[in-house]
C-alpha cells in the first residue's frame, strides 16, 4: 500500500493478511516488503513509505508485542531476533530468512523443529 508510512504516523492500527493460495502463506515476506518495499533485492518501491521491522511485525501479530501472564497461549519461537537490523534491504534479506523453530498453541508445542 502506497500510505502505509502516513498511515503508521497517523497511529493507524495496522492488520497485514495474506493473499493465499494466490501468492505463498509466509508471513515473512509481507513484512520483508514492508520494510524494504520489495518483495526481492530489487530497489524499493516508494521507499518513503516504509515501515520499521517493529512497526511491520507489530501488523503481523495482532497487537500482542510481549508474552505475559495472561497472554494467549500461541506463539513462536523464531531461530532469529526479527528486530536485529534497523530497515532498509539489509533487514528485509534477515527478515525474509527467519524460520520458525517451535509453535505453541494454547500453550502445547505442536512443532519443535529439533
Amino acid at each position: 500500500c502506497f500510505a502505509l508510512r502516513w498511515m503508521a504516523d497517523e497511529g493507524v492500527e495496522m492488520a497485514f493478511g495474506s493473499d493465499a493460495p494466490v501468492s505463498p502463506l509466509d508471513p515473512w515476506l509481507s513484512i520483508a516488503a514492508a520494510v524494504h518495499r520489495s518483495g526481492d533485492e530489487r530497489p524499493a518501491w516508494h521507499e518513503e513509505q516504509s515501515l520499521t521491522p517493529r512497526e511491520a511485525l507489530a501488523a503481523s501479530t495482532d497487537g500482542q508485542g510481549t508474552v505475559g501472564v495472561g497472554s494467549r497461549g500461541d506463539l513462536i519461537v523464531l531461530d532469529a531476533d526479527p528486530l536485529a537490523v534497523a530497515g532498509g534491504p539489509e533487514a528485509a534479506a534477515h527478515l525474509r530468512s527467519i524460520r520458525v523453530a517451535a509453535t505453541l498453541v494454547d500453550g502445547e508445542v505442536i512443532y519443535d523443529d529439533d
